[in-house]
Protein backbone atom coordinates (compact mmCIF):
# COMPACT_ATOMS: atom_id res chain seq x y z
CA UNK A 1 0.00 0.00 0.00
CA UNK A 2 1.40 3.43 -0.90
CA UNK A 3 2.44 5.83 1.81
CA UNK A 4 0.10 8.76 1.32
CA UNK A 5 -2.61 10.47 3.28
CA UNK A 6 -5.75 11.75 1.63
CA UNK A 7 -8.21 14.19 3.21
CA UNK A 8 -11.23 14.38 0.92
CA UNK A 9 -13.12 17.63 0.43
CA UNK A 10 -11.89 19.39 3.59
CA UNK A 11 -11.56 22.84 1.99
CA UNK A 12 -14.60 24.76 0.76
CA UNK A 13 -15.13 26.06 -2.78
CA UNK A 14 -14.52 29.58 -1.40
CA UNK A 15 -11.19 28.53 0.13
CA UNK A 16 -10.16 26.87 -3.15
CA UNK A 17 -11.15 29.97 -5.13
CA UNK A 18 -9.13 32.15 -2.73
CA UNK A 19 -6.05 29.92 -3.24
CA UNK A 20 -6.52 30.20 -7.03
CA UNK A 21 -6.66 33.99 -6.67
CA UNK A 22 -3.07 33.96 -5.35
CA UNK A 23 -1.89 33.47 -8.92
CA UNK A 24 -1.72 36.32 -11.37
CA UNK A 25 0.33 34.85 -14.23
CA UNK A 26 0.80 31.30 -15.49
CA UNK A 27 3.82 30.35 -17.59
CA UNK A 28 4.38 27.19 -19.60
CA UNK A 29 6.04 24.54 -17.42
CA UNK A 30 9.01 23.54 -19.54
CA UNK A 31 11.82 22.83 -17.13
CA UNK A 32 11.98 19.51 -15.34
CA UNK A 33 14.70 18.05 -13.21
CA UNK A 34 16.31 14.71 -13.81
CA UNK A 35 16.04 12.86 -10.47
CA UNK A 36 19.53 11.41 -10.90
CA UNK A 37 21.66 14.53 -11.21
CA UNK A 38 19.23 17.50 -10.91
CA UNK A 39 20.33 18.76 -14.33
CA UNK A 40 17.90 21.09 -16.10
CA UNK A 41 16.34 19.90 -19.29
CA UNK A 42 13.39 20.91 -21.41
CA UNK A 43 11.17 17.92 -22.02
CA UNK A 44 7.69 18.63 -23.34
CA UNK A 45 6.95 14.89 -23.49
CA UNK A 46 7.39 14.57 -19.71
CA UNK A 47 5.05 17.35 -18.62
CA UNK A 48 2.41 19.58 -20.18
CA UNK A 49 1.12 22.23 -17.79
CA UNK A 50 1.33 25.86 -16.79
CA UNK A 51 2.88 27.07 -13.53
CA UNK A 52 2.45 30.10 -11.33
CA UNK A 53 4.97 30.66 -8.55
CA UNK A 54 3.01 31.66 -5.45
CA UNK A 55 4.56 34.39 -3.30
CA UNK A 56 2.70 34.69 -0.01
CA UNK A 57 2.27 37.82 2.09
CA UNK A 58 2.33 37.36 5.86
CA UNK A 59 -1.49 37.42 5.92
CA UNK A 60 -1.95 34.97 3.04
CA UNK A 61 0.74 32.67 4.52
CA UNK A 62 -1.16 32.54 7.83
CA UNK A 63 -4.49 31.99 6.07
CA UNK A 64 -3.11 29.10 3.98
CA UNK A 65 -1.33 27.64 6.99
CA UNK A 66 -4.61 27.64 8.95
CA UNK A 67 -6.08 25.41 6.21
CA UNK A 68 -3.34 22.76 6.40
CA UNK A 69 -2.24 22.86 10.04
CA UNK A 70 -4.51 19.90 10.90
CA UNK A 71 -2.20 17.56 8.96
CA UNK A 72 0.80 18.58 11.08
CA UNK A 73 2.21 21.41 8.96
CA UNK A 74 3.59 24.11 11.30
CA UNK A 75 5.11 26.47 8.71
CA UNK A 76 5.25 26.98 4.95
CA UNK A 77 8.19 27.42 2.57
CA UNK A 78 9.25 30.94 1.68
CA UNK A 79 10.11 30.83 -2.05
CA UNK A 80 9.78 28.63 -5.13
CA UNK A 81 8.32 25.68 -3.23
CA UNK A 82 4.67 26.70 -3.61
CA UNK A 83 3.21 26.52 -7.09
CA UNK A 84 -0.22 26.72 -8.60
CA UNK A 85 -0.52 24.41 -11.61
CA UNK A 86 -2.97 24.58 -14.48
CA UNK A 87 -3.58 21.48 -16.58
CA UNK A 88 -5.66 22.29 -19.69
CA UNK A 89 -6.87 19.82 -22.29
CA UNK A 90 -3.89 17.61 -23.17
CA UNK A 91 -2.14 18.45 -19.88
CA UNK A 92 -0.31 15.69 -17.99
CA UNK A 93 2.73 14.90 -15.85
CA UNK A 94 4.52 11.58 -16.36
CA UNK A 95 5.41 9.29 -13.45
CA UNK A 96 8.12 10.96 -11.32
CA UNK A 97 9.40 11.70 -7.82
CA UNK A 98 9.85 15.16 -6.29
CA UNK A 99 12.72 14.20 -3.92
CA UNK A 100 15.34 13.64 -2.68
CA UNK A 101 15.89 17.15 -1.25
CA UNK A 102 12.21 17.56 -0.40
CA UNK A 103 10.50 15.72 2.48
CA UNK A 104 6.75 15.77 1.72
CA UNK A 105 4.64 16.83 -1.24
CA UNK A 106 1.26 18.39 -0.52
CA UNK A 107 -1.28 18.68 -3.33
CA UNK A 108 -4.53 20.59 -2.87
CA UNK A 109 -7.28 19.91 -5.43
CA UNK A 110 -8.70 23.33 -6.35
CA UNK A 111 -10.98 22.50 -9.29
CA UNK A 112 -14.45 21.06 -9.07
CA UNK A 113 -14.26 17.54 -10.43
CA UNK A 114 -17.03 18.42 -12.93
CA UNK A 115 -14.90 21.20 -14.49
CA UNK A 116 -12.67 18.72 -16.33
CA UNK A 117 -12.40 15.11 -17.49
CA UNK A 118 -9.37 12.87 -17.24
CA UNK A 119 -6.60 14.35 -15.12
CA UNK A 120 -6.51 11.62 -12.49
CA UNK A 121 -3.66 11.89 -9.97
CA UNK A 122 -2.06 8.56 -9.10
CA UNK A 123 0.29 8.09 -6.16
CA UNK A 124 2.23 4.80 -6.45
CA UNK A 125 -0.33 3.55 -8.96
CA UNK A 126 -3.27 4.31 -6.61
CA UNK A 127 -5.90 6.85 -7.76
CA UNK A 128 -6.63 9.81 -5.50
CA UNK A 129 -9.81 11.82 -5.07
CA UNK A 130 -10.77 14.47 -7.60
CA UNK A 131 -13.17 16.11 -5.12
CA UNK A 132 -12.59 19.85 -4.80
CA UNK A 133 -10.86 20.82 -1.56
CA UNK A 134 -9.09 17.48 -1.11
CA UNK A 135 -5.55 17.38 0.30
CA UNK A 136 -3.09 14.63 -0.62
CA UNK A 137 0.24 14.46 1.19
CA UNK A 138 3.00 11.93 0.55
CA UNK A 139 6.73 11.36 0.86
CA UNK A 140 8.47 13.32 -1.91
CA UNK A 141 10.38 10.17 -2.93
CA UNK A 142 7.11 8.50 -3.89
CA UNK A 143 6.27 7.99 -7.55
CA UNK A 144 3.21 9.89 -8.75
CA UNK A 145 1.73 11.03 -12.05
CA UNK A 146 -1.15 12.96 -13.54
CA UNK A 147 -3.02 11.30 -16.38
CA UNK A 148 -3.96 13.44 -19.36
CA UNK A 149 -6.75 15.99 -18.98
CA UNK A 150 -9.15 15.28 -21.85
CA UNK A 151 -11.35 18.39 -21.47
CA UNK A 152 -11.64 21.47 -19.25
CA UNK A 153 -9.01 22.71 -16.78
CA UNK A 154 -7.66 21.21 -13.58
CA UNK A 155 -6.04 23.49 -10.96
CA UNK A 156 -3.96 22.31 -8.00
CA UNK A 157 -1.68 23.91 -5.45
CA UNK A 158 1.57 22.03 -4.88
CA UNK A 159 3.64 22.68 -1.77
CA UNK A 160 7.01 21.01 -1.23
CA UNK A 161 7.76 20.69 2.45
CA UNK A 162 10.91 19.98 4.45
CA UNK A 163 11.05 18.26 7.85
CA UNK A 164 11.40 21.68 9.47
CA UNK A 165 7.91 22.61 8.25
CA UNK A 166 6.51 19.91 10.55
CA UNK A 167 8.59 20.61 13.64
CA UNK A 168 7.19 22.89 16.27
CA UNK A 169 10.12 25.05 17.45
CA UNK A 170 10.88 24.76 21.17
CA UNK A 171 12.06 27.68 23.26
CA UNK A 172 14.24 27.35 26.33
CA UNK A 173 13.15 29.54 29.22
Amino acid sequence: MPEFSEHIGVLSKEQCDWIKSLCTEFKVSEITYDNNDNSRNINQYFRNSKTCMVELTDDSREKLLSMVRFIGVESLPIKREIQLLEYSEGGFFKRHKDGPKRYKTLIIQLSDENDYTGGELYVEDQPTSKKQGSLIIFDSNTYHQLHEVTSGKRYVLVVWLLKEHFENPKTVI
